[in-house]
């Protein structure tokens, strides 16, 4: 029977912003970090084979002003690398992908002094690239075109003056993936609905000043 064992490496997340105090005409500024490993490999018998480690980098800072007490507008821009290598005998195969992003974005408060939710509705447009690397020969992958508009609800607790921690999780939009070779030929995938997995919880700091 064949099994198949699933394990993250490292799987660490940091978001922190520092923000202006939420009144009219205060200015942020900050941005989120993430990084994280994993792989993964499968058992028949007494034979083990190793699966693909994919390695995630992503740095995403982000500015912006409040235009009243409760309302935010801002935007953010960011550099992401997915890289997929799996084993192939002497030969390892490394798939990466590379997109640089814009994000504009509005948020809105809604709570008592110390705590209580926002809901941040935003654009984002990626350009990207990849590469395919096979021993020691790499080749130009396609070009990538990522697009997605929609909103994160999130929820936000003082434990301090101008302290905040804040968590987010899930996404309500349209999401759209486009893979584009020399040849022109293309891969597009679109999803349209509620996402509510695992990936799309995060947790912040904010700083109000």
């Amino acid at each position: 029977m064949k099994t198949k064992f699933v394990a993250t490496i490292v799987a660490l997340t940091m978001s922190t912003t520092l923000m202006g105090q939420a009144a009219e005409g205060g200015y942020f500024a900050g941005g989120s970090f993430n990084f994280s490993i994993s792989s993964s490999s499968s058992t028949s018998g007494n034979t083990t084979i190793d699966g693909p480690t994919t390695t995630r980098f992503g740095i995403n800072p982000i500015a912006g002003m409040f235009l009243d007490d409760n309302l935010a507008i801002g935007a953010g821009v960011g550099f992401n690398l997915n890289s997929q290598k799996t084993p192939m005998g002497d030969n390892d195969v490394t798939v990466t992908q590379t997109v640089f992003s814009l994000s504009p974005f509005a948020r809105y408060y809604m709570g008592a002094e110390n705590v209580g939710l926002y809901a941040e509705a935003g654009i984002g447009v990626g350009f990207g690239g990849s590469s395919v690397k096979s021993g020691n020969t790499t080749t130009d992958g396609p070009s990538i075109f990522n697009f997605d508009i929609g909103v994160v609800p999130g929820v936000y607790y003082y434990i301090a003056p101008g302290l905040s921690l804040e968590a987010r999780f899930g996404f309500l939009g349209l999401e759209r993936s486009q893979q584009k070779d020399d040849n022109d030929d293309k891969e597009v995938q679109t999803d349209f609905g509620l996402t509510l997995n695992p990936s799309s919880l995060s947790f912040g700091m904010t700083y109000h000043f």
